[in-house]
């Protein structure tokens, strides 16, 4: 099964996130910074099939890190941005707004790693 690197700020939103995915059976990698995330995405880019960030994070946002690993790392690893404001969506080519059923994300999760 696929492995998922979640970067959310919030201890609680990592763990809700990483239950969900773990009992839809996939491996979890999750990091509280977007600074911290790149780091580990570089150490790990072989194994991470998709990356799931949180928009708003103090230092670095999720626009961000996504444009760093677009720019610098992989220009094809599916990235999944989540946020509870619609119009952050526009920032992402793949986008959960975090009011929507889990399943929503699982589903979108599940095509894209289909694709891999």
């Amino acid at each position: 099964m696929a492995t998922i690197l979640v970067v959310d700020d919030k201890e609680f939103r990592r763990q809700e996130i990483k239950d969900l995915l773990q009992k839809n059976g996939y491996e979890v990698i999750t990091i509280p910074r977007a600074h911290d995330a790149t780091w580990a995405f570089m150490d790990n880019h072989f194994c991470i099939d998709l990356v799931l960030t949180d928009t708003n994070m103090p230092e670095v946002s999720g626009i961000e890190l996504a444009e760093c690993i677009r720019e610098e790392i992989s220009k094809t690893i599916p990235i999944i941005g989540m946020s509870k404001r619609e119009e952050n969506r526009q920032f992402y080519e793949h986008f959960w707004l975090k009011s929507e059923p889990p399943e929503i994300l699982i589903g979108l999760i599940k095509k894209l790693t289909a694709q891999k």
